[in-house]
């Protein structure tokens, strides 16, 4: 009996180690940082790889003539402050309502738009795309009425972008401020 209890043990804490929650997200979810400071200082900003880290403010657009031409996309995100100014029209493929409140969602985005250098200076303008996952809790997931918190994910289409974004390839990563309504961004791009 006390050689079944340790065996028991050990299987139960080596299951826990090999299945971590991350083991269940998407590749690129389980990627994201878990800081919650969205904004890089200099020393960061050239990555390892030879990417450079990137960093924003977004929100819905505040009026119907901000990236007004939704064509088919669902809704679209403002990317007003950072490195990325411009408009990310977004289409939903799938979505799902957890019974937690949990809400999941997936579908593929276009960046229309400019990059800036850290220090303001427009370096180009082009678009590129993205798939992205989104996972957040609301207190009626049904209607998405009053989000408790939402973060997603966004890595680049390799080959879609055009314009100063041709070749690029990277990740955008936003966290909702539910409290200001505005999404800060962060992330990588590499040229």
């Amino acid at each position: 009996m006390k050689n079944f209890s340790l065996l028991l043990g050990l299987s139960l804490m080596l299951l826990l180690v090999a299945c971590s929650k991350d083991d269940n997200l998407p590749q690129y979810q389980s990627d994201l940082s878990s800081s919650s400071d969205l904004t890089p200082n200099s020393d960061q900003a050239q990555l390892r790889n030879g990417a450079t880290q990137i960093s924003g403010l977004s929100r819905y657009p505040l009026d119907a003539e901000t990236c007004a031409d939704l064509g088919d996309a669902w809704y679209v995100l403002d990317l007003y402050e950072g490195n990325l100014v411009g408009c990310l029209f977004v289409t939903v493929e799938s979505y799902d309502c957890l019974p937690s409140g949990v809400y999941l969602e997936s579908g593929t985005e276009e960046f229309v738009g400019a990059y800036y250098d850290d220090d303001g200076t427009l370096i180009g303008e082009g678009t590129f795309s993205t798939a992205y996952f989104f996972s957040g809790k609301f207190e009626d997931c049904e209607t998405l009425a009053i989000e408790v918190f939402g973060r997603c994910q966004h890595p680049i289409t390799p080959g879609s972008g055009t314009g100063v974004f041709e070749g690029v390839t990277g990740r955008i990563d936003f966290k909702d401020n539910v409290e200001t309504g505005i999404f800060p961004y962060r992330g990588h791009l590499k040229f």
